[in-house]
């Protein structure tokens, strides 16, 4: 069998050691290298070896996350430039006194040079229909560090004594979605310390209970609430991924259209603006052993975890398709200067002026 690499260079927003560490531990053998099989026109099998680095040496493809940090030259093949996206653009809340952030994942020329860019942002999904393609952001685990992915694999069903987890840091304030998140968890807690029948949940987080790994407070629980910072299309992140890798099923709050990824059974949908409701959902589907009654979906939803929506695997096969579909005439390499993208002077007017004035109760 005929084995050909490909290399991926990752640059971007990211430490280089952050990216080196997240590619390790999202690969099965812990090297970021992503194998694919197939045959050809005559049925003889080849393999294809996809491997990401944080070095631009010998490079054939590029992928970066979010933005690039600062000006990178590299080479690789003709418009195989590619970005993913991991953070969603923030909108200014007037509620919560937040002006806009990240408003370069929202900018077209943050993306240049990229011919394809795997977003969930509304406003780029509403341009270039080709370049920019809808897409959850590949985010890495979190449910326990000391974990490679195959023990993360091979890890049984383990015993659950418990039913309710909540985990969320009290003490961020940087989104209007961690405030109303610490508001949801603190309006649940007053519910259930009133409530005269009321079902029992375990709270940890920075400003409530800290843990040294999510799994602490995963693992041994029958379900766990998770809230996105934002209720954004195709935004899911670790908050769920983790839920279903320790055997858990989410109480959830994220992407509406989280059904598109998951089986319905796999999870319980709530929303957090309307807490009695939550409670109300959740106390039945507690009652209701879903959990129990519902193992194959959460099995499904692992699976899909560790196999589909891992970065290594769901952009590895992304790329040794793109590369089987370019004719050999076109994989030529050229040159390449990845431009930072920092907050323009005028970014920094807007924000200000936009304090200024919710400050003064003018927006």
């Amino acid at each position: 069998m005929q084995t050909r690499q490909i290399n991926v260079f990752i640059p971007g927003e990211y430490d280089r050691s952050f990216i080196q560490s997240f590619l390790e531990r999202q690969s099965p053998n812990a090297d970021g290298i992503f194998s694919y099989q197939y045959n050809d026109d005559v049925g003889q099998t080849h393999k294809l070896e996809v491997l990401f680095q944080t070095s631009n040496a010998n490079a054939d493809y590029v992928v970066f996350f979010n933005k690039i940090k600062q000006d990178v030259e590299c080479q690789c093949f003709k418009d195989k430039i590619f970005s993913i996206q991991q953070e969603p653009y923030i909108k200014s809340d007037s509620t919560y006194h937040i002006p806009f952030k990240n408003e370069f994942f929202k900018q077209e020329k943050t993306y240049e040079a990229t011919s394809k860019t795997f977003t969930f942002v509304e406003e780029l999904l509403a341009t270039k229909k080709t370049k920019y393609i809808p897409h959850h952001p590949m985010l890495y685990f979190m449910l326990d560090s000391r974990l490679s992915f195959k023990e993360l694999e091979s890890l049984p069903l383990p015993t659950k004594p418990k039913t309710l987890s909540c985990i969320a840091s009290m003490n961020k304030a940087a989104f209007a979605g961690h405030l109303k998140r610490s508001e949801f968890v603190r309006s649940f807690q007053n519910l259930i310390t009133h409530k005269e029948e009321s079902i029992t949940c375990d709270f940890y987080g920075n400003g409530i209970q800290a843990i040294s790994q999510k799994s602490e407070g995963i693992l041994p629980y029958q379900y766990s609430i998770a809230i996105e910072n934002s209720q954004t299309p195709h935004y899911f992140s670790e908050k769920i991924i983790d839920c279903f890798l320790g055997y858990c099923m989410p109480i959830y709050c994220g992407a509406p259209n989280i059904y598109e990824y998951f089986p319905k059974e796999s999870l319980v949908l709530i929303d957090i603006n309307q807490p009695e409701s939550a409670y109300e959902i959740i106390t039945q589907a507690i009652q209701n052993n879903l959990w129990q009654k519902n193992q194959d979906a959460i099995l499904e939803a692992r699976r899909l975890c560790l196999y589909k929506y891992n970065f290594i695997y769901g952009m590895g096969q992304i790329i040794a398709q793109d590369f089987l579909n370019t004719p050999d005439l076109l994989l030529t390499k050229q040159t390449y200067t990845l431009k930072a993208v920092k907050r323009t002077l005028l970014s920094h007017i807007q924000r200000n002026a936009w304090r200024l004035g919710n400050y003064l109760h003018l927006v």
